[in-house]
């Protein structure tokens, strides 16, 4: 049972605190006695009645527009702390101002508009609501809470303890002041905002500004189902136009759009832990931002082409819808008293736009060299289309880390999941105080065409389960090159020229050559345990070696597809002799067959062919064994002939 409390006094009766009516003719009074208190029910519908409305207070206009001007309530008292201030239907467009002599704190606002005319109330100073907040409008109509700077030009506060819902006609605005002797600019409002039909609307920069960034604020949780969400990002002041939307909390998008004018710049600013989007149409001239310190998770990234911002520290795992681009992708290293740490982890295949600039360190205020990483988890990371914004950062698609810092870095490269690649142009990593680490199932493919330039550094070796890939289709006039100062893992020519520059390459990971891939090791001696051939119908890859060559390790060539057609192959491209043996010479795939040497050649037969490879030529020869009927008749043409040969000779 609710009820409504009275305090029975011994000569006087008045009334107490109202806790609540659910049944009003029910009232417990209490009446105080040394040794017990009775509880009396009493009929006083009256009286609750009296309770009940007396918190309740309606706007009636006529003396002016301001909130704190008492003769525009029907009670005669601006409504304080426990009233609900309803603002009913108006027959014409109305702005109330909750002016700053106005109570700070007012327990509900409830607005209602059913006829096409603006119903809006504008925050001119920091104002708490107690209750959940729900701003709509039918017949074409419209409700606003519009968070306005004061006299003074200062932004406001609007503390929405119960949260905030707009719906279908409902506005909530976060207008920028135009106080000149700030630097900032935010509005905020500081609660759970839900917009389901409604719009949330982030106004203009004033045109005071000249340099800086508004940066609105819900300083809670976001959500959109549907409606908008709205950036005027216009530059009316000039070249800024940098509007950011700032969300301390979680932000998930199930529907709806976010959306902005003019040809500005803007943020969106994540805080949450856990953020998402489906179904969602964000405008790709917006970026985004991860810069909480701590793990962040955004999925369902739609396309965009603004900045995506890694900020602040941990792990930041970002997954784009099906199909979905980025632009540029840069770790903002900012701390003053600590080096940054920030990883990047994908939970999708992940690729950048054309013209994009490739992943980069920005380098703000900060102390120490920052820990950097990006993890693909098995999946594919394609910087392939980005080749490149600037002259400093390089416009030929190689991904250079850390060419704008001169505090140093140190990257760690990983795929958790075995799989994962890095693709790029090119890479080059021998970017002074800046190190970068390989990890296990990391592959790093090299897609770039005829002269493209990869250089893997010097330091501490890749892991030998990484994979550096080259992919690039380069011609054998003009090879891609590699230079590396360091073991790498496995070498893998998948199509295209490829050249080693240096005196000496290791490759831990093996040496392995698809058909239509040249690696060319002219220049270089190389120390592999493992060389990987690919032959099919129409060819095989090839190794090109100069005079002087030592065969070393373990030879596989691996056929994929075999038709007979071809019957030599070029595994090694020789300019002189060579020296040393393999250690075996084993066929895989189609054929399953550990060839023995004999001399300088690898002979073996599988009852279908003869094969022989050459250390002498570096040909690998296969030669088809007749069918045993085909010998038989081919064995009694031959003593056919004997025969019909011997009766000549008798004759003559």
């Amino acid at each position: 049972m609710s009820v409504l409390m009275v305090a029975e006094h011994p000569n006087s009766f008045c009334m107490g605190s109202v806790v609540a009516i659910n049944n009003p003719q029910e009232i417990i009074v209490m009446h105080h006695t040394p040794k017990l208190v009775h509880l009396l029910p009493l009929i006083a519908l009256p009286l609750a009645f009296s309770a009940l409305h007396a918190q309740e207070t309606v706007w009636i206009g006529g003396t002016d527009l301001l909130w704190s001007t008492d003769a525009n309530w029907d009670t005669g008292t601006a409504p304080v702390g426990v009233n609900t201030a309803l603002l009913n239907d108006t027959t014409t467009d109305r702005t109330i101002i909750y002016d700053a002599g106005a109570n700070s704190t007012v327990d509900a606002i409830e607005m209602t508009q059913t006829s096409a005319f603006t119903n809006k109330v504008s925050f001119q100073r920091f104002t708490v609501v107690n209750q959940a907040i729900t701003l709509s409008a039918s017949g074409g109509g419209t409700t606003i809470m519009a968070l306005d700077s004061d006299s003074a030009g200062a932004n406001q506060t609007l503390r929405a303890n119960g949260g905030i819902d707009l719906q279908s006609g409902g506005v909530l605005e976060l207008n920028f002041g135009a106080n000149t002797s700030s630097s900032s600019y935010v509005p905020k409002v500081v609660g759970d905002v839900d917009v389901s039909g409604g719009t949330l609307s982030v106004g203009a920069l004033p045109s005071i500004q000249t340099s800086g960034s508004g940066l609105a604020t819900v300083d809670g949780s976001l959500s959109i189902s549907s409606g908008t969400i709205y950036i005027d990002n216009s530059t009316d002041n000039g070249s800024n136009g940098d509007i950011r939307l700032t969300v301390t909390g979680n932000f998930n998008a199930t529907g709806g759009s976010l959306v902005t004018s003019g040809s500005g710049k803007g943020l969106l600013l994540l805080g949450g832990t856990s953020n998402s989007w489906s179904d969602f149409t964000f405008d790709p001239s917006y970026g985004v931002q991860l810069g909480a310190e701590a793990d962040q998770s955004l999925t369902g990234l739609s396309t965009t082409n603004g900045l995506i911002y890694l900020r602040g520290s941990g792990i930041k795992t970002i997954a784009t819808a099906t199909g979905a681009t980025i632009g540029d992708l840069q770790f903002i290293n900012s701390k003053s008293t600590l080096p940054t740490a920030i990883s990047l982890k994908l939970g999708s295949d992940m690729t950048q736009s054309a013209g994009s600039q490739l992943i980069q360190e920005v380098t703000n205020s900060h102390a120490g060299v920052a820990e950097l990483g990006i993890d693909v988890d098995g999946h594919v990371f394609d910087m392939t289309p980005a080749t490149g914004t600037s002259s400093s950062k390089g416009t030929d698609g190689v991904w250079r880390p850390n060419t704008t810092t001169s505090y140093g870095s140190n990257w760690t490269l990983s795929s958790t999941t075995s799989g994962g690649q890095i693709k790029a142009l090119g890479f080059d990593f021998s970017a002074p105080d800046v190190t970068v680490s390989v990890g296990s199932g990391l592959t790093l493919n090299a897609a770039g065409g005829d002269g493209t330039a990869n250089n893997l550094g010097s330091g501490s070796a890749l892991d030998s389960a990484s994979v550096f890939q080259y992919s690039g289709g380069a011609s054998t006039a003009n090879k891609a090159t590699l230079t590396s100062g360091r073991s790498i893992g496995e070498l893998y020519v998948e199509n295209g020229a490829l050249a080693i520059i240096g005196t000496t390459f290791n490759a831990a990971g093996g040496i392995r050559v698809d058909d239509g891939g040249v690696l060319d090791l002219t220049t270089t001696t190389v120390s592999t345990d493992t060389i990987t051939i690919e032959a099919t119908s129409t060819g095989s890859g090839q190794i090109a070696v100069a005079s002087g060559y030592t065969y070393q390790g373990d030879l596989l060539i691996n056929f994929t597809s075999h038709d007979g057609s071809t019957d030599v192959y070029t595994i090694f491209g020789l300019s002189g002799g060579t020296n040393g043996d393999f250690s075996t010479v084993t066929l895989t795939g189609l054929y399953d067959l550990s060839l023995t040497l004999d001399g300088t050649d690898w002979t073996g037969s599988n009852g279908e062919y003869s094969f022989d490879f050459s250390q002498a030529t570096g040909l690998l020869t296969i030669s088809a064994i007749p069918e045993p009927s085909t010998m038989a008749l081919l064995a009694g043409v031959a003593g056919l002939g004997l025969a019909v040969a011997r009766r000549f000779r008798r004759a003559d």
